[in-house]
């Protein structure tokens, strides 16, 4: 008969003669919330208690498919970020041949408006001329726009509306009592507007 082995939870049945090979299959919830994630040999030993077999065996066990694991992770990792980085090059790659028509079509509209501005000149036609150059305009601003050159926030001078020249009247006309304090005043506000 085949001489038993000495770790507790031993890998045969009392009648089945013994294999160095045949080894006790974890069930999957056991290896994958536990084997896998755990962090030493007291939670191994617990496991193997739990589970009826050796911490040898465990650790075995852990050290053939925790690799495996860890590669095929990583390799599926591996290949997600290779697939955005191949959907951001084709992303970009749109872009750019939309700016490119974009600029294209701007340049045949210029190129298209200087043309009946050279023909009014040719001819005379001062209308056409002016609306001509209107549109050359509109060419030259139009990429300037898009490309965030031109500041188009209104500006407002507050200095030169009614509502702050009342204001500033009624408080020089406070002042009048303390005409060292409105001269002060008057000459802070002349330097601001």
């Amino acid at each position: 008969m085949a001489a038993k082995s000495a770790g507790a939870g031993s890998s045969f049945s009392a009648g089945k003669p013994f294999r160095a090979r045949q080894r006790y299959r974890f069930p999957a919830t056991l290896t994958a919330r536990r084997c896998h994630t755990s962090c030493g040999e007291a939670c191994c030993g617990n496991i193997a208690e739990r589970s009826g077999t050796s911490t040898t065996a465990l650790h075995r066990h852990k050290g053939e498919h925790l690799p495996r694991l860890l590669a095929k992770a990583e390799r599926r990792e591996a290949t997600a970020a290779s697939l955005l980085e191949a959907q951001r090059q084709a992303q970009e790659a749109t872009e750019v041949r939309q700016a490119l028509d974009v600029l294209q079509q701007l340049k045949f509209i210029n190129a298209a408006a200087l043309t009946v501005l050279k023909d009014a000149r040719t001819a005379g036609d001062g209308d056409l001329i002016l609306k001509a150059i209107d549109r050359v305009m509109k060419q030259i601003e139009l990429p300037a726009r898009l490309l965030g050159d031109l500041d188009e926030r209104p500006v407002v001078n507050v200095l030169v509306t009614p509502e702050w020249v009342a204001l500033r009247g009624r408080i020089l006309g406070a002042l009048a009592p303390f005409p060292e304090a409105r001269v002060a005043l008057a000459e802070v506000l002349r330097d601001v507007g």
